[in-house]
């Protein structure tokens, strides 16, 4: 067990390594996921109450989920709209944030409380939920560790802890019918209720060849033999949307890393968006002119590039072939934490290969998008 050095001596975070054994721990409040949400819920109980014992399993060591994790241009129209906790933290890092000023200020929210909060790393994820008729009294980590607690909270991304409680629950997306919702189910095409930017151009013969020319299919091309019928315009499906890495990346020179080139990276891999680039290479660049209404906000051709303070910016995918990664997020609603976890690294890779590509193929990318993006590296005060 290892405790960190308290931020404020009226109160104590212990980050604890629980043991390859297993151990049991009791809890007043057992917050599960420590992300801005399970952040906020175990400060507020603690601020609520200062005699209560407070457990916050975060998944790792990570704290405060994406919003400390890469999130750097935050979508805020109106800010009045914000109050508590959420305000008070905006309040401190503005809505273009750096991740490591946004995971100090939730560290300091957690040390100046008068509640003592344990945070425990959870690196396997959970086994199994215990229950006394409709209340939750315990969970079991893969780990073997055990927490009893009498209020369970749930503020996981995945929210495992309430389908192992047995809550009903559902992912995808519902059909027109279901609610009678225009905008519910698969769009038709071209896409009425969508972002034309999201999709590849509707444009009278183009055309991309999805073939090598030994007959296979190019990387990230599949044939969808899933449906049969095929689904039509309004119709739901238990697909979700792609995720994809939300990055801060700068043209600092004294602050930059370079996109490294990834091991067993290939130009083949991205032979799709090669040809794609092909068709008309004028189009494709990375210029404000692109994107009339959107706030310091360019590179609608490809990506959506939030520029920030201190020659930041947030790096966000746009545009039919982006760093959204497109399929594997399908399965990760129900899979097992380790089939997560794959699918977490291979959305990392995808994502290493593409800044990579677009950073150094000076023959395959255009140059009007290669010369602006090249100069952009991740940030060494981040990563």
């Amino acid at each position: 067990m290892s405790i960190t050095t308290p931020l404020c001596a009226c109160l104590l975070i212990l980050y604890l390594t629980p043991s390859s054994v297993g151990e049991e721990y009791f809890h007043d409040i057992v917050v599960y996921g420590a992300t801005s949400c399970g952040i906020t819920a175990a400060v507020g109980a603690a601020r609520f109450n200062r005699s209560l014992k407070i457990a916050l399993l975060a998944n790792g060591t990570h704290l405060g989920g994406m919003t400390s994790g890469g999130l750097s241009g935050t979508d805020l129209a109106n800010p009045d709209v914000l109050g508590g906790l959420a305000k008070e933290f905006y309040n401190k890092t503005g809505t273009e944030l750096n991740s490591h000023i946004a995971l100090q200020v939730y560290q300091d929210m957690l040390a100046n409380v008068s509640a003592v909060v344990k945070v425990f790393p959870m690196t396997l994820g959970l086994k199994q939920v215990t229950k006394n008729y409709s209340y939750i009294t315990s969970i079991l980590t893969q780990s073997g560790d055990k927490f009893n607690g009498k209020v369970f909270i749930d503020c996981s991304y995945e929210g495992d802890l309430v389908v192992g409680g047995g809550v009903a629950y559902t992912y995808g997306r519902e059909p027109v019918s279901k609610y009678n919702e225009s905008m519910a189910g698969i769009q038709g095409w071209p896409y009425t209720f969508t972002d034309p930017g999201q999709q590849y151009p509707t444009w009278e013969n183009f055309t991309i060849d999805p073939y090598w020319k030994n007959g296979s299919l190019l990387p990230f091309i599949q044939v969808d033999n899933t449906s049969a019928p095929y689904l039509k315009p309004g119709d739901g499906d238990d697909k979700v949307m792609s995720y994809n890495f939300r990055l801060c990346i700068t043209t600092n020179e004294s602050n930059r890393v370079p996109f490294e080139k990834p091991i067993g990276y290939s130009p083949d891999e991205f032979e799709v968006l090669t040809r794609y680039f092909a068709i008309d290479p004028s189009l494709h660049q990375l210029t404000s002119d692109l994107c009339p209404g959107h706030h310091r906000q360019f590179g609608c051709g490809m990506f959506l590039i939030r520029e920030l303070p201190n020659e930041k910016a947030d790096l966000n995918a746009l545009g039919p072939f982006s760093t959204d990664v497109l399929g594997p997020q399908w399965n990760y609603p129900l899979a097992s934490f380790s089939e997560r976890c794959r699918i977490w690294s291979e959305h990392k890779i995808f994502t290493q290969k593409l800044l990579y590509y677009m950073a150094n193929e000076k023959d395959l990318v255009p140059k009007q998008m290669i010369e602006p993006f090249s100069k952009y590296g991740l940030c060494k005060d981040e990563f």
